[in-house]
């Protein structure tokens, strides 16, 4: 399991920790735990419609990309053209970090402005990122990586997957662990 999913479940977990203890500590101080109608019970339940709400928004940019890319029609010659540019940025970025490890005292905002330059030259800004990373102690590197529309696709998987789950938790305690009646015990069936 790659860190950020490490770090989403991990924050998830703790969330929902958390969520379940502030729950049980009011129920005691009140004597009845909350439910739907109750202030504590409508924040749970507006919790909840968010998490669902971000969660949902994985599947919607997954169909929209999908569907923005079927009518796209780039032709051989443009397509071809379009491989050389980031063929030859590739290597001019990869020859740009080869000299940034072998001296990692470089300007860093240098490399960054050639960086820039070299993806505006060969105009593939859209398809190309190119970032420096330097930790703690570490040597700075140039890290390369295709940009994906609307933010990383793993960023959004990490988040789908636990917000859904917290959303799940959410309505437990925004219904105070009961159903009343057919409908919602459906819905919470359904989701």
């Amino acid at each position: 399991m790659n860190p950020l999913a490490k770090r989403g479940w991990v924050l998830s977990v703790i969330a929902a920790v958390a969520l379940v203890a502030a729950y049980l500590t009011l129920g005691r101080a009140g004597g009845a735990l909350p439910s739907g109608r109750s202030p504590m019970g409508y924040t749970l339940g507006l919790l909840g419609t968010i998490a669902m709400v971000v969660a949902g928004m994985y599947s919607w940019r997954r169909r929209f990309i999908a569907r923005a890319s079927r009518p796209i029609e780039v032709q051989t010659d443009e397509r071809k053209a379009l491989i050389a540019r980031e063929r030859l940025a590739l290597e001019q970025l990869q020859a740009l970090g080869r000299s940034l490890m072998r001296n990692p005292g470089q300007d860093l905002r240098a490399i960054r402005r050639e960086t820039k330059r070299i993806l505006k030259n060969n105009r593939v800004g859209r398809t190309i990122e190119a970032r420096i990373e330097s930790g703690r102690g570490a040597a700075p590197r140039l890290v390369l990586q295709r940009r994906e529309w609307g933010g990383r696709l793993q960023t959004w998987y990490v988040s789908h997957l636990s917000l859904g789950t917290l959303s799940v938790l959410l309505i437990l305690l925004h219904a105070g662990f009961r159903f009343g009646n057919v409908i919602a015990t459906l819905a919470f069936v359904c989701l």
